[in-house]
């Protein structure tokens, strides 16, 4: 985890969220860029999970599967749009990174104690 801070230095730490998808991350960082999009992403080390928010316009979340493998593709990838993404760029943001990494759009709703 110290690689992945080390790398994410413009992130900062963050409080826990709301959703219960984030419950039980090993370590959770924020990020906020130009455009006012804020990104959240959450580490959780013993699924071998990445769970990444991204709140502009809306709330939507991406998991990524098995990062261990890709962690520095994942990582950079971010790195390279985390600047340039717009309040609208929700499946930019996918589409980045289904290319590199088993990334889904994650059903958040369903976690949540009133979903139907």
């Amino acid at each position: 985890m110290n690689t992945i801070q080390q790398k994410l230095q413009s992130w900062t730490p963050a409080q826990a969220l709301p959703e219960k998808v984030a419950q039980g991350a090993n370590l959770h960082l924020s990020y906020k860029n130009k455009n006012q999009v804020q990104f959240d992403i959450l580490f959780f080390e013993k699924e071998n999970r990445i769970r990444l928010r991204f709140l502009g316009s809306d709330v939507n979340w991406l998991q990524i599967e098995d990062y261990q493998k890709d962690v520095d593709a994942i990582l950079d990838k971010l790195l390279k749009v985390q600047d340039d993404l717009s309040q609208g760029a929700w499946f930019s943001f996918y589409l980045a990174f289904s290319g590199i990494c088993d990334a889904v759009i994650l059903d958040w709703e369903q976690y949540e104690d009133d979903y139907r």
